[in-house]
């Protein structure tokens, strides 16, 4: 029987060297963990990881953990192929024997990439009609000084400006999983905040499932349901919000999202107004359903666009 595994082990790779882990044309994996036996760092594998395509310049998607122990403590699901790979660079100062472990994955659902967003504007990551994508892992060309992507993540509709899911000035989500989903009427763009073209990598998949999640505007106070239909149960991945607040690099959106059954809330996500709340640090899925759902508090008071992703989990039918 074939294996479906994607482990493999590499020995003396010098101080500063690369390795390139690349499937073979028509292969792809989904790596969860690279490791060194040279001295970790804060208990973190001295090494970093990019996606490189040979083309714009490689993503980093897991900093050097010298400059960010962070990034490396969280869970991966690095998603590549043959075109778009893993560049892991040893950032040890001696030779080092790097092992990775994975999963091999069906070629043909991957869409990992790398994109540009050009200084001054902004690029999209919009999937074609009929195909829902996974994002789980997002990488850039460049850090900032709090050693964050130098991006503007923002979930948008075709409708709606839309709301920021991320920025390298200010969220942690960077050091958290994703899995945000994305189809072609709720996508992503991304924006340098640098004054500079930014490359950014994303790794993505094509998955079977439908998306749960919207962009749409918010009154000044107001507060919006997010309630799926009566016998639909769906998951939240993603909260966004057009107008931030708190102190950077932490705080947020500056709307509160609570859990609710429609008349005791119970506070999800704190506004960024108010403190940062660890759960955009680690990543969530949020169940809910018709009797217990979300709403979206506009905790400034100023109105704003407000956004969120996720999926369908089940529909219940009824004859």
């Amino acid at each position: 029987m074939a294996t479906t595994l994607a482990n493999g082990i590499q020995a003396a790779v010098g101080g500063g060297a690369t390795l390139d882990i690349q499937p073979a044309a028509g292969a792809a994996y989904s790596i969860s963990e690279v490791f060194s036996d040279q001295a970790f760092v804060s208990g973190v594998p001295d090494v970093q990881l990019a996606l490189r395509d040979g083309v714009h310049a490689d993503a980093i998607v897991v900093l050097d953990p010298t400059t960010e122990v962070q990034k490396g403590n969280r869970k991966k699901e690095i998603i590549i192929d043959n075109t778009t790979y893993l560049r892991v660079t040893n950032t040890a100062a001696g030779a080092a024997v790097i092992g990775w472990i994975g999963k091999q994955v069906p070629a043909v659902n991957v869409r990992t990439s790398i994109v540009t967003a050009p200084n001054g504007g902004t690029v999209d990551l919009q999937p074609p009609l009929g195909e829902t994508w996974r994002i789980t892992e997002i990488g850039a060309e460049a850090m900032n000084a709090t050693n964050e992507a130098d991006v503007i993540i923002t979930l948008v509709t075709d409708a709606v400006a839309g709301a920021v899911l991320a920025t390298g000035a200010r969220d942690p989500v960077w050091d958290s999983s994703l899995g945000w989903r994305i189809n072609n009427t709720l996508y992503l763009t991304f924006a340098p905040i640098a004054a500079a073209d930014r490359d950014v990598g994303v790794c993505a998949e094509r998955v079977p499932e439908v998306v749960f999640g919207t962009a749409a505007a918010i009154g000044a106070g107001a507060t919006v349901a997010v309630q799926p239909p009566e016998g639909t149960e769906a998951v939240v991945t993603g909260l966004a919000g057009s107008v931030l607040a708190g102190v950077a690099p932490a705080g947020g959106p500056d709307l509160t999202w609570q859990l609710t059954n429609g008349v005791n809330p119970s506070t999800v996500c704190n506004a960024g107004s108010v403190a940062d709340s660890l759960i955009k640090n680690r990543g969530f899925e949020l169940v809910i359903d018709n009797t217990i759902y979300l709403q979206v508090v506009d905790t400034g008071g100023a109105g704003m666009n407000y956004a969120y992703t996720g999926y369908v989990r089940r529909i219940e039918h009824t004859t």
